[in-house]
């Protein structure tokens, strides 16, 4: 085989360029099972670019070496979560950013699908006033080993107390701590090295001033 043709085996479909009877150029592999790859072939593997679909609904979309997901790709989970990034040998490792269905996020180190090395977690939340905590810090293996949380930086101080917490639908209480002044001030501009939303929340009845926040 020469040129362009089509190979039909017991487990497979390849249909595609072949060089002196071997898969090589540009080609469609099908199997059996459902998975599909439509890509770059060198000597009969996966080899550049190319897109794998899975008979599950996963698919990766990036560059393979000898076979495997090696360098820079995307791989889409049917479930709605999605990696982009760096792998090897199959696994995510180096640099990347999952972000889950959920809109839950981590962007940082890997090291063969684990979370291993600089990192920061990003969670959601399910309310609206609730929406971000982050974890910044040293991941081994998924756990974070050394780092902070947003809420440990309010509690230390690092960020401030926040002033008035109300708890309940129309009543609720307020509850203040360790703060003097004037409740009243006029709102000021946000310092760009403050996300005074991410802290506090959404709060356009408590808009940012100095006090608030040292």
């Amino acid at each position: 085989r020469h040129g362009y043709g089509t190979w039909v085996g017991d487990k497979f479909k390849y249909e595609g360029n072949f060089s002196y009877g071997i898969i090589n150029g540009q080609g469609t592999r099908s199997w059996i099972n459902g998975d599909k790859y439509v890509g770059e072939f060198v000597g009969g593997e996966r080899e550049g670019q190319g897109t794998y679909t899975y008979a599950n609904g996963d698919k990766y979309v990036g560059e393979f070496v000898g076979g495997k997901k090696e360098g820079q790709g995307t791989y889409t989970h049917a479930n709605g979560d999605k990696y982009i990034g760096d792998w090897k040998n199959n696994f995510k490792h180096g640099q990347g950013t999952l972000t889950y269905a959920n809109g839950d996020k981590y962007i940082g180190e890997w090291n063969s699908d684990l979370k291993h090395g600089q990192g920061t977690f990003i969670s959601e939340g399910f309310f609206p006033w609730s929406k971000t905590t982050k974890q910044v810090g040293i991941w081994e293996y998924n756990q974070k080993v050394k780092g902070y949380t947003t809420k440990k930086a309010v509690d230390s101080g690092m960020l401030g107390w926040p002033l008035t917490v109300t708890v309940g639908g129309g009543q609720g209480f307020n509850w203040k701590h360790n703060w003097k002044g004037n409740p009243l001030q006029e709102a000021q501009e946000i310092p760009g090295n403050i996300d005074y939303d991410l802290w506090l929340g959404p709060a356009p009845l408590k808009p940012y001033t100095n006090d608030r926040t040292s």
